[in-house]
């Protein structure tokens, strides 16, 4: 029997839909070591549109990679204040600041558009994600993040107004990169994890947001991975109520999670880019992440992935072996 050859839309749309299919597709997500590779820094790789994409294309061409990264849209403190201001919105006579954010004059959003355009003109075959903060995470910048972590206890109102406010720009902002063509919004949330907040103000602030935030995203076509970056073992129950597509873990049981969500959603990373990446040995990345893909891959739904952003220092013989493990792995599972 000849074996069928999967488009890597076809792939990624099959394990986010939740439909079982016989691959353990790849995803990396790495702008400081492209740019290393690239032999520039980070700021001039991501503003030299055609070399980022050059080089995210030529990179998943020699490693069998799924998704094509377009850039991040987070420019919204950059365009109504100073960047070094740590918070912008201390009270709220202060949210009127917000209505001098215009969505016409985000350089990150055209930026974005015109990276999706020579993606496409490129390969059509390769869906595109972008990265997005939600509303709890810019309403967290916004704020300044030592603040918002008072405010959760004591002014509940600052953030429920602030937040309120932020949606229709975000939404806004979700439009425009729907409109150029992505298929995939990946939604770090490192600032809101267990580690950071407990369970309680996460229901009662963020939730409702989060929720809301995925919901325009499929309204809009795309799908909505969310970025577990910390510890979310507490609130898992909580983060699947939101209903994401894939949730893209971090310091995370592998096999727990997979057994109690398996069946119920996509499953991505869980690959230590700190422990594993950085500082371990080539065998140390082919060991956790075969593990990893036995562990999720035996739902027919698990990307193999780092579990965040990978620093230019790491090297590329231990990504070498993250995806070599990834296509071991896939040939036990599914041979």
């Amino acid at each position: 029997m000849v074996k069928r050859q999967y488009t890597n839309k076809e792939l990624i749309f099959s394990a986010l839909n939740n439909e079982r299919i016989n691959a353990v597709p790849k995803f990396f997500m790495g702008t400081a070591f492209l740019a290393q590779q690239a032999g520039v820094s980070s700021k001039h790789f991501e503003e030299d549109q055609e070399l980022y994409v050059q080089t995210n294309i030529e990179f998943s061409k020699k490693y069998g990679t799924t998704m094509y990264d377009a850039g991040f849209y987070a420019d919204v403190k950059e365009q109504i204040s100073d960047m070094k201001i740590e918070s912008v919105i201390q009270s709220i006579d202060e949210i009127d600041k917000l209505e001098c954010y215009s969505i016409e004059k985000s350089k990150a959003l055209d930026n974005i558009a015109k990276k999706i355009y020579m993606y496409k003109k490129n390969d059509s075959s390769t869906p595109i994600y972008v990265g997005v903060r939600n509303t709890p995470m810019l309403v967290a910048e916004l704020l300044g993040v030592a603040s918002f972590y008072k405010k959760l206890v004591r002014d509940k109102r600052l953030i429920e107004e602030t937040s309120k406010a932020l949606e229709p720009i975000l939404f806004e902002g979700l439009t425009k990169i729907a409109e150029a063509g992505c298929d995939i919004v990946w939604i770090p949330m490192p600032t809101i994890s267990g580690t950071c907040i407990s369970k309680k103000s996460y229901v009662e602030s963020c939730h409702v947001y989060s929720t809301r935030f995925i919901e325009k995203i499929h309204q809009l076509g795309m799908k909505a991975i969310i970025h577990t970056c910390g510890k979310w073992n507490d609130r898992f129950d909580v983060v699947m109520q939101e209903r994401p597509d894939a949730i893209h873990l971090s310091e995370t049981n592998m096999s727990e999670f997979a057994s109690k969500y398996g069946e119920q959603v996509c499953m991505m990373g869980n690959i230590s880019v700190l422990n594993t990446l950085l500082y371990g040995e080539p065998e140390d990345v082919y060991r956790e992440s075969y593990q990893s893909c036995m562990e999720a891959g035996r739902y027919g739904n698990y990307i193999v992935a780092p579990d965040c952003g990978v620093p230019a220092n790491v090297k590329e013989k231990n990504i070498e072996e993250m995806f070599r493990a990834s296509e071991v792995a896939a040939r036990a599972l599914y041979s």
